[in-house]
């Protein structure tokens, strides 16, 4: 058993090692300026079943050279996921600039930035909170209402609007910022 686990060790590293013989021909053939020729290369190399964030990083330079921006954006945010580099985010950055077919952003309706806003002057604990206080207000109120025999409908939507926009609040509350 010890035998056989040895050789598969040998087999794996050999496997890495010629991978690594392989990126280093790539990187020699990029400084070369020959960007087709390491292009083709570092995919033999993810075909093998090798990756890493440098592999995705050196392939998105190739593509950025060529002026392929679609696979430079890709391949840049591929290293990203694998390995997070300010060098990497700066070319990702570059190359998204480089886009001709730049699409903006429809702006946001006045009432959903109202409603985000408001949902984010609590946290959600406070919002469920105010929603559980307003539901007993409002059966409290309907309780007296009933026992007194009055309608005062008004009062009792009013109440209940209350409680459903609180309620609302409660499941849409946004996540907490993050800062970069």
């Amino acid at each position: 058993m010890k035998k056989i686990t040895f050789i598969l060790f040998i087999l794996i590293s050999f496997n890495s090692f010629s991978g690594e013989a392989l990126f280093n021909k790539a990187n020699n053939l990029y400084s070369q300026e020959n960007y087709t020729d390491a292009i083709s290369i570092y995919d033999s190399i993810l075909a093998e079943g090798l990756e890493s964030s440098e592999l995705y990083y050196n392939l998105g330079n190739c593509h950025y050279k060529q002026q392929n921006w679609s696979n430079a954006i890709w391949h840049y945010e591929k290293s990203l996921k694998l390995h997070s580099n300010k060098r990497t985010f700066q070319n990702l950055e570059l190359a998204k600039l480089k886009i001709i077919d730049k699409i903006e952003a429809i702006p946001e309706l006045f009432y959903k930035t109202w409603w985000r806003y408001f949902i984010s002057i609590f946290s959600t604990k406070i919002w469920q909170f105010l929603a559980i206080f307003s539901v007993w207000i409002l059966l409290t109120f309907r309780l007296i209402s009933h026992i007194k025999g009055s309608k005062k409908g008004k009062n009792l939507a009013f109440l209940s609007f209350i409680a459903l926009t609180l309620f609302g609040a409660c499941f849409n509350t946004p996540p907490p910022l993050m800062f970069m």
